[in-house]
C-alpha cells in the first residue's frame, strides 16, 4: 500500500495575538487491484441432469480506502471488490456478475468504547440456489440487490478482548420469480486476540425476515392464500484465526455456523443448517499457498420430499485451493481451483461442479 497524505494544520498566529495550536493529524491509504483470468467451469447452471461446461474469462478489481485518524477522530474504511465473468461456448448463460461495496466509519468514546456505523450494498447477476427457502427446488440465474445498514457499539475488554453490538437493517431485491423481503436484527460478538495476531470470535445473531408477497406453505406444496411469509432466524458462529508462528507464514482460519430457522406458519420452511469450514495456508514473502475444505447441511424438520416419502435432507461438500506468486514488483500470477458436490434426497438437486482459473493481477 502507498501512503497518500499525512498532514497536520499548525496554529495560525497574529502578531497582536497568539492563537492555540490547531493540530488535526490523518493516515490516508489506499490498495488497488486488477486481475485477469482465464478459466473453465464444467456445470454452469449447476444441472443435476444436463451440465454444460464453458470456458470463460474473468476481469476482477478491488479498492480499499482507509483514513486513520491519530488524534482521536473518525476512523474511515471503503472496500469494493467487483467481478466479471464472460463465458465463451454457454448456450444458457453468457455472463455473470458481482459487486459488493462497504464504507464503515469508527470513533473511539474515551478509552473503552467505539461507535461505528456500515453501509454496504451487493450487486450479484449468477446462478443462484434458492431451494432452501424457496418453492423452487433448482438452480437458476437471478439478478438481485441488497443494502444493508448496520450501526453499532463495541466495548473493549481486558485482556485483549471486545464485546459488540450492532443491528442490521436489510433490503434484499430480486427478479422474478423470487420475491423481495425486509430482515433486520441485533447480533452480539465476543473477540480475544491471542499471541502472533491470532484471533477468536463468539456470536449470536436473531433475524426476522418478512416477505413482501410470498404466501404460506402447508406440507402439500400449495400457498395458503391471505397469508405472508415470514422467517425467524437463530445463528451461532464460532470463528477462529489461528497463527502459528512469530513470522505468521503457517496460518488457519476454522469457523462453524448453526442457523435455526422457524417460518412463521406450518414449519415448512423449518430447518437446522450447519456450516463447516477449515482453511490452511503457507504465506511466505512472495508466494502463498492454501488449501481449503466446507461442509454444509440443512437438516429439516417438517419439509417432506417433492414427490417422493421420508424428509428433506442436503448435504453440500467444496474443496478448493488457491496458489499466489509475485513475479514482479507489484505483479502477480496465481491459480485457483475448487470442486463442488451437493447431495440430496430429492435428485433433482444434486449436481457436481469443477473450476480451475488462472491468471495474473497487478497492485498499485
Amino acid at each position: 500500500m502507498t501512503v497518500l497524505a499525512m498532514s497536520a494544520v499548525l496554529a495560525i498566529g497574529q502578531e497582536e495575538e497568539e492563537e492555540d495550536l490547531d493540530l488535526s493529524l490523518s493516515l490516508w491509504d489506499k490498495s488497488i487491484t486488477l486481475r485477469g483470468a482465464l478459466g473453465y467451469k464444467d456445470n454452469v447452471l449447476l444441472s443435476s441432469a444436463h451440465p454444460e461446461g464453458s470456458a470463460f474469462w474473468q476481469t476482477a478489481l478491488d479498492v480499499t480506502v482507509f483514513r486513520l485518524s491519530l488524534d482521536g477522530g473518525v476512523n474511515f474504511t471503503y472496500f469494493l471488490t467487483a467481478e466479471d465473468r464472460r463465458y465463451f461456448s454457454s448456450d444458457e448463460i453468457e455472463k455473470e456478475q458481482l459487486l459488493l461495496t462497504q464504507a464503515k466509519l469508527e470513533k473511539p468514546i474515551g478509552d473503552d468504547w467505539v461507535a461505528s456505523a456500515t453501509l454496504q450494498y451487493l450487486y450479484a447477476d449468477q446462478v443462484y440456489d434458492a431451494s432452501a427457502t424457496e418453492l423452487i427446488l433448482e438452480t437458476l440465474p437471478v439478478k438481485s440487490h441488497n443494502v444493508q445498514f448496520s450501526p453499532g457499539i463495541t466495548r473493549n475488554l481486558p485482556w485483549n478482548s471486545a464485546l459488540e453490538l450492532k443491528f442490521t437493517l436489510e433490503r434484499q431485491y430480486f427478479n422474478e420469480p423470487l420475491d423481495d423481503y425486509w430482515e433486520y436484527g441485533p447480533q452480539l460478538a465476543f473477540t480475544k486476540k491471542y499471541g502472533n495476531r491470532s484471533e477468536a470470535s463468539l456470536s449470536y445473531t436473531f433475524d426476522q425476515r418478512e416477505y413482501d408477497q410470498r404466501r404460506e406453505v402447508d406440507l402439500d406444496f400449495f400457498a395458503v392464500e391471505g397469508t405472508s411469509l415470514a422467517y425467524e432466524q437463530h445463528e451461532f458462529e464460532f470463528d477462529l484465526n489461528h497463527s502459528w508462528d512469530e513470522e505468521r507464514r503457517w496460518r488457519s482460519r476454522l469457523r462453524f455456523v448453526f442457523e435455526l430457522n422457524d417460518d412463521n406458519a406450518t414449519g415448512f420452511y423449518d430447518y437446522n443448517r450447519y456450516r463447516l469450514s477449515k482453511r490452511f495456508g503457507y504465506y511466505a514473502e512472495n508466494w502463498q499457498a492454501t488449501v481449503e475444505g466446507k461442509i454444509l447441511h440443512y437438516d429439516y424438520d417438517r419439509q417432506p420430499v417433492f414427490e417422493g416419502t421420508g424428509i428433506r435432507s442436503t448435504w453440500e461438500y467444496v474443496l478448493a485451493g488457491h496458489v499466489h506468486k509475485r513475479i514482479w514488483k507489484q505483479m502477480n500470477i496465481f491459480a485457483d481451483t475448487e470442486y463442488d458436490i451437493a447431495e440430496s434426497n430429492y435428485a433433482l438437486e444434486e449436481y457436481t461442479v469443477w473450476t480451475l482459473m488462472g491468471g495474473i493481477d497487478w497492485e498499485f
